[in-house]
């Protein structure tokens, strides 16, 4: 786990700024991204078994894919073809025919992208870029030691325009077996160039005490996503912060994307009550089940979230359990909105298939799909003299 500590003040509360705020300004505005964030946006429930068939072959439609599938096999006079592209073809043009944002075949190497960045580490550039190929963070790596910058759209790889691609197309253009890889990106109206290497990046969580004049112990966390790891990572934190003398906390949940749900269901444990709701997910047919905490586990402290546009998803479901079920309170933007749950399956090559299977609803029954949740107190984040305003405010009210 990465818990570098933060030990900023307040030192002139009358002006609201923050000095000795560097630190935590590096942790918001640098930490803010891994090309693999349009795949990986979203809530997983992650599954390593095969698809299975079932009445799948006494299907008439699975009949005449077969059919045609044999007659190829049988009486096609051609250039050669390789049956597994084949297939694979086949089953991103079934993927892409359902025309929804989050369904899509991950071929292998999109697929081990995928399991490294839910793990927390992935090999890359080192940035997150949203379905629209707008670059939403920058981790320490290739990247930022090239130059590029949040907010930089991306419109070229290695010599493809991806002006009109999505993101999962942008991806497939990035070569992890060069030593150099050349990304186009617009910065407002300028076009540079850069030269980017590969290397192994990692998802960090980073926390620490945040010290202000009222002598307040207020604990901060940065989540960059649902990880294998995260819930223990959460634990560890809160933990270390309490030995600290914590007496509330800020969790900031600005530009995370997502993960594992079973990662949204232990962190939101640690803090809810026993057999409060955290959320309920609905399936095709109408089906609703509700995950309530079962954990003895709970907090009484005061708790604010931050967020942005681009905390979505899981991210967006931990907020709103912890807001409805603990009594959070939310600060910043308006996030992204997305509530849907994907499922995976992983085929025999390594590819992936990954699609929507349910859609979830917050304890008190709010679906914030394309619509996202609008915070208790809305503050654009601004960083003049080095000041996170949105981390300003929560130091407020925790304060209060």
């Amino acid at each position: 786990m990465l818990n570098n500590n933060i030990d900023t003040e307040i030192i002139d509360n009358k002006k609201n700024k923050l000095k000795g705020f560097s630190l935590l300004s590096v942790i918001i505005i640098v930490l803010i991204t891994a090309i693999i964030s349009g795949l990986t946006v979203g809530i997983i429930f992650y599954n390593k078994s095969k698809i299975l068939y079932g009445n799948a072959l006494n299907d008439s439609s699975i009949k005449e894919l077969l059919d045609v599938y044999n007659s190829i096999e049988e009486k096609y006079y051609g250039k050669e073809y390789d049956k597994q592209g084949m297939v694979d073809q086949a089953i991103k043009a079934m993927l892409s025919y359902l025309n929804e944002d989050y369904t899509a075949y991950l071929d292998k190497d999109e697929s081990s992208a995928l399991q490294n960045s839910l793990n927390g580490t992935f090999k890359g550039i080192g940035v997150s870029i949203s379905l629209d190929n707008k670059i939403v963070k920058v981790y320490e790596g290739p990247a930022k030691e090239a130059g590029i910058e949040v907010g930089d759209v991306i419109v070229e790889v290695n010599g493809n325009d991806v002006t009109n691609e999505n993101s999962s197309k942008t991806i497939s253009y990035i070569d992890k077996t060069k030593s150099t890889n050349e990304i186009v990106v617009k910065r407002g109206e300028e076009i540079i160039k850069f030269s980017v290497g590969i290397g192994d990046i990692s998802t960090p969580l980073k926390s620490g005490i945040l010290k202000t004049t009222g002598d307040k112990k207020i604990g901060y966390i940065y989540l960059d996503s649902f990880t294998k790891t995260s819930s223990d990572e959460i634990r560890n934190s809160l933990n270390d912060l309490k030995s600290e003398g914590m007496e509330s906390l800020i969790l900031d949940l600005r530009f995370n994307g997502g993960g594992y749900l079973n990662s949204v269901n232990g962190i939101a444990s640690m803090f809810i009550e026993k057999g409060k709701a955290i959320y309920t997910l609905e399936d095709k047919n109408g089906n609703k089940i509700t995950k309530y905490d079962d954990s003895d586990e709970k907090q009484d402290f005061k708790l604010v979230i931050l967020t942005n546009g681009a905390t979505a998803s899981a991210s967006e479901m931990l907020t709103l359990a912890l807001k409805e079920s603990y009594g959070a309170i939310v600060v910043g933007e308006k996030t992204y909105g997305k509530g849907r749950v994907q499922d995976t399956s992983t085929l025999s090559d390594g590819s992936m298939v990954k699609y929507t299977s349910s859609y979830w609803y917050s304890p008190s029954g709010k679906n914030i799909d394309q619509k996202g949740i609008t915070p208790d107190y809305e503050v654009t984040l601004t960083t003049e003299d080095e000041v996170d305003t949105q981390v300003l405010k929560a130091i407020e009210i925790l304060e209060s």
